[in-house]
């Protein structure tokens, strides 16, 4: 399906999620990447991206990306919880 509709965000977050379920998180970023380039205002995807370097180990990359949408959205629901980056 992604093959044929390629923006369609459903079938991107299905992937990402796919992927997350199956231990993937490289292959999932690459999902979760391309929503946030979608919708870049949904904050969600970056979470997502931010979640899955997280889970690959790439601590530094997931924080810095944490960061980086706390600064923009710190009132955001989502983000509310990272107080390990709260200044």
């Amino acid at each position: 399906m992604h093959k044929y509709l390629p923006t369609s965000i459903d079938t991107i977050s299905w992937l990402g999620i796919y992927y997350v379920n199956a231990e993937l998180y490289e292959k999932a970023c690459v999902y979760f990447q391309k929503a946030a380039q979608i919708q870049p205002q949904e904050v969600k995807w970056r979470l997502m991206v931010a979640s899955c370097y997280r889970r690959m180990g790439y601590d530094q990359r997931a924080l810095k990306l944490y960061e980086g949408v706390y600064n923009e959205s710190p009132d955001h629901v989502d983000c509310k919880g990272f107080s390990c980056i709260k200044k």
